[in-house]
């Protein structure tokens, strides 16, 4: 800013105060302390270090810069023209505009309500969907290249229960030869609860597996010792009243055996 020598002491600090330089001649200082500039000044003083505690408890962006803002430049240059009055007014103290402004009573959202704790009790207790018993079996087959199938639900065999097996096979077929597969089938599967392993389930997963079986042996008959032939009602079997050690261990049992594989010598 050019040299101007019509700005007083408070136009000067005020001035300095928004971070605007002005350039006065020297004399013009000297011939302007008066006891009217040095009120004038004091209050000025009063007032800008108000606006300036002020302007430092607002936010940053509230306070434009005078050096990029046009008015203020316009603004401050019109106050030499102002008269003595209004350069007292600037001194008044700075009104409390948050003590003056309107009250706002904030109210509190009602809580949510809460569950009902009987209803919720109600639905955590519906039982479960009702699902078939688990049943547990092993079987055990022996499959012969002529057809016969013998399958036994005994669960720990011993060498004695294979040879016992091998001999009724022979009778059967009329000739000595060893089944071409052994396998074994165990039910459940898994031991996992939450897992549908029914009755109608392990029926359906046997019957994938034996129809596996085929592709080694075609079965023309099954003989089925007690406790199998329930789960191979859609194959072709003949059951034994005892089991596979109730058989071998009575006389009565073997001879009840040889008279009901008789008839079945047809069949190989």
């Amino acid at each position: 800013m050019s040299a101007n020598a019509g700005y007083d002491q408070a136009q000067l600090l005020y001035l300095k105060q928004l971070g605007i330089d002005v350039w006065v001649p020297r004399d013009a200082l000297v011939d302007s302390n008066t006891a009217d500039d040095v009120e004038q000044s004091q209050a000025s003083v009063e007032y800008n270090q108000a606006v300036h505690a002020q302007a430092e408890t607002r936010p940053s962006q509230e306070t434009p810069s005078a050096q990029t803002n046009p008015v203020v430049q316009a603004n401050s240059s019109s106050l030499s023209n102002q008269p003595e009055t209004s350069q007292h007014a600037l001194a008044k103290p700075v009104v409390d505009t948050q003590s003056s402004a309107p009250q706002i009573n904030v109210t509190s959202a009602p809580a949510f309500p809460l569950a009902n704790p009987i209803a919720e009790s109600s639905s955590t207790n519906i039982p479960p969907a009702s699902q078939e018993s688990v049943p547990e079996f092993t079987l055990n087959y022996w499959c012969y290249r002529s057809g016969l199938w013998v399958v036994t639900a005994e669960a720990n065999l011993t060498p004695q229960h294979h040879a016992f097996v091998h001999n009724v096979a022979q009778a059967l077929q009329g000739m000595k030869s060893k089944p071409k597969h052994v396998g074994m089938f165990v039910w459940p599967m898994l031991d996992a609860p939450n897992v549908d392993q029914g009755e109608s389930v392990a029926k359906r997963y046997l019957a994938e597996h034996f129809e596996q079986l085929k592709a080694f042996v075609e079965p023309k008959h099954l003989l089925c010792f007690a406790g199998s032939d329930q789960w191979l009602t859609e194959l072709p079997s003949t059951g034994i009243d005892g089991t596979l050690a109730e058989t071998m261990s009575s006389i009565d049992s073997k001879r009840a055996l040889w008279q009901t594989i008789q008839p079945l010598s047809s069949f190989f």
